[in-house]
């Protein structure tokens, strides 16, 4: 997303008084996000548990050091901010540079956690530890993930199946198989 920065978005959220143009904020951002690649909208990248499409991607650029190069789409549109505002904060940096954000941090100084439904809110979070579970995964591979350049930055480790990021694990290993790759994030609820 160019020209979008996290400070630009905490000076957007400081801009506006009240919640729904928050809201709004959010939305247009997400309408920011580059067009999800239709081959990823599968299973293996769904975000399980949400009533809405959620699917989020990762992958290792060639670069040296590797930065982790994250994607997302969703259907519902505040759900889609909130994805867009996490690649904000964890697109184009090194697995370890993703491993010492403290986004909690992040979140708490625009508010978000106290005007989301605590389904959403908890989705959030788990897209957190299962972006930080691939950063971990490409740490995994190998000397900052080379091994994993240019490919899914969990198939670097073996990233876990559904249900780690629900009991908030964001370990590399976990059940490979056919979500190797994949953010799979496990939510309970309803309306996220």
């Amino acid at each position: 997303m160019p020209d979008v920065s996290l400070e630009r978005i905490e000076r957007g959220f400081q801009l506006t008084s009240n919640w729904e143009d928050r809201y709004r904020y959010l939305i247009q951002l997400g309408r920011k996000l580059p067009p999800f690649p239709e081959g990823l909208k599968d299973e293996a990248h769904r975000v399980q548990g949400c009533t809405s499409n959620v699917w989020l991607a990762s992958e290792l650029t060639d670069e040296r050091p590797a930065r982790l190069k994250l994607s997302a789409e969703s259907d519902a549109h505040i759900v889609k901010g909130l994805a867009a505002l996490l690649l904000v904060i964890f697109q184009g940096k090194t697995p370890e540079e993703v491993l010492t954000v403290d986004a909690r941090a992040i979140l708490d100084r625009l508010d978000l956690q106290a005007h989301l439904s605590p389904n959403r809110s908890n989705g959030l979070f788990a897209m957190v530890e299962r972006i930080r579970g691939h950063a971990a995964a490409a740490l995994v591979g190998g000397a900052g993930g080379e091994a994993a350049r240019g490919r899914e930055a969990g198939q670097a480790g073996g990233a876990g199946g559904a249900g780690e990021a629900e009991a908030g694990g964001s370990e590399a290993g976990g059940s490979g198989g056919d979500h190797s790759g994949a953010l799979i994030i496990q939510e309970g609820g309803s309306d996220a």
